[in-house]
């Protein structure tokens, strides 16, 4: 989130890969998992990309519930255009 915060002078896409990033290592974490899904709605909404901000509203929702239930999908990227509930493969780079 540190790396997204600092990252004004980059292009939208190179700071929602901050975002996807801190979402997929912070997501085991209650609170950072809860701050990466308010930031994604602001960046989005920033952005004008409303499909985006309702996706992020809709997994602010569930962030709760998915982490009471103990059922986060490992790698998912957080981002709109994937299932809230899909698991993702890692890709290391």
């Amino acid at each position: 989130m540190q790396k997204f915060a600092s990252s004004q002078h980059e292009d939208k896409e190179a700071r929602w890969a901050w975002l996807v990033a801190a979402h997929i290592v912070g997501q085991r974490d209650y609170a950072l998992h809860w701050r990466n899904h308010l930031a994604m709605p602001r960046f989005a909404a920033a952005s004008s990309d409303y499909t985006e901000v309702a996706g992020q509203l809709f997994r602010l929702t569930l962030v709760p519930f998915g982490h009471a239930m103990g059922r986060l999908p490992p790698g998912n990227s957080g981002r709109a255009t994937v299932g809230a509930f899909e698991s993702m493969t890692l890709i290391h780079a």
